[in-house]
C-alpha cells in the first residue's frame, strides 16, 4: 500500500496546535522575546494548560508552582519553554492510537529527544531545532498503527523478539516509519531540516549530510544500549565515533551532561500522555 493511501485510511489525519508552528518559526531567531512567546502560548488556553502541566513537572520543577505561562517564562526562560512547547505539541496531536503504549512510546520520544538536546550542545547546532527532530523522528509509527493497527501490531511483536523494523515494515507495508514521518512533516509544513533529519536519521551517512539526522541516530545508539542493560563501558566500546566526529562531538562529556540529566526526578509519564 502506498503512503497516499495509509493517509487516506487515517479518518482524522492529527493536526499540531498552530502556536507550536508559529513557534518554530522563531527557533533560529535571536530577537524574539520570551513575552511574545508567552502571549502566541496563551493564544489556546488547553495547550498553555497542558504546558503549565509539563512546566510543573519535576522535572522542570524550579521549587514553586508555575501558575501562568508569564510564570513559565520567567522561571524556565526562552530555550526551556520551546522544549515543553514542542514536547506538548506532538502529545497533543495524537488521542487515539490504536493497539499502542502511548505512554511508553512518548517517554522513549521525550528521552530521545533530550538526548538530542544534548548532543547539540556538543555538536554547536540549534538545540531546540535537535528536540524537534529527536520527537518527530519515530512519529510515523503513530500513523502506521492509526492506518494499518493489524499489521502494526504484528510488527511491534516481531520487534519485541529481535526483528529489525525497518525491514519488517518495508517487507509488510511497502514503506518505514521515518518515510512515512516525512510525509507528516510536509503536511504540517515544517522546515526542511526536520524533514531532511526524519528521513535520513535510518542512514545518516546519506547524502546531503544532516547533522540532525546524525544526532538522532547517536541519541538512538544511546537510548537502545540503556535499555539493554549495557553499560557505560559496553557502550563505548560499539559507539558509532566515526558519525560523532563528524559532529565534532566530545563523547566524554556527552555521556556525563547525559548522566546529570537522567539523575533529576522524572514523573513524564503522566504528563506526557496526558
Amino acid at each position: 500500500m502506498p503512503i497516499a493511501t495509509l493517509f487516506e485510511s487515517v479518518y482524522q489525519l492529527p493536526s499540531i496546535p498552530k502556536v507550536v508552528l508559529e513557534l518554530m518559526e522563531t527557533f533560529n531567531s535571536e530577537t524574539v522575546s520570551a513575552d511574545e512567546i508567552g502571549r502566541q502560548i496563551n493564544k489556546d488556553q488547553a495547550f498553555a494548560a497542558k504546558v503549565l502541566r509539563l512546566a510543573n513537572s519535576s522535572r522542570y520543577g524550579v521549587g514553586r508552582k508555575v501558575a501562568s505561562i508569564s510564570d513559565a517564562v520567567v522561571l524556565l526562560g526562552t530555550d526551556q519553554l520551546r522544549t515543553l512547547v514542542t514536547a506538548s505539541g506532538m502529545t497533543t496531536a495524537f488521542i487515539n492510537v490504536p493497539g499502542l503504549n502511548k505512554q511508553k512510546f512518548w517517554r522513549d520520544t521525550f528521552h530521545i529527544a533530550s538526548l538530542c538536546k544534548v548532543l547539540a550542545k556538543h555538536a554547536q547546532v540549534d538545540r531546540e531545532v535537535a528536540f524537534t527532530c529527536g520527537m518527530m523522528h519515530s512519529i510515523g509509527e503513530l500513523l502506521i498503527h492509526m492506518g494499518e493497527p493489524e499489521k502494526a501490531r504484528k510488527i511491534d511483536q516481531l520487534v519485541a523478539h529481535g526483528g529489525d523494523r525497518v525491514e519488517l515494515e518495508r517487507n509488510m507495508l511497502g514503506y518505514d516509519y521515518a518515510q512515512v514521518g516525512v510525509e507528516l512533516a510536509k503536511r504540517w509544513h515544517f522546515p526542511e531540516a526536520i524533514q531532511l533529519a526524519i528521513s535520513h536519521h535510518i542512514d545518516p551517512e546519506q547524502q546531503p549530510f544532516s547533522p540532525y539526522a546524525a544526532l538522532i541516530s547517536i541519541a538512538l545508539y544511546i537510548h537502545q544500549a540503556e535499555q539493554k542493560g549495557l553499560s557505560e563501558e559496553d557502550q563505548m566500546a560499539h559507539f558509532p565515533f566515526e558519525l560523532s566526529q563528524r559532529l565534532s562531538l566530545d563523547v566524554s562529556q556527552v555521556f556525563d551532561d547525559w548522566a546529570a540529566l537522567k539523575s533529576e526526578e522524572d514523573d513524564l509519564d503522566a504528563v506526557l500522555s496526558a
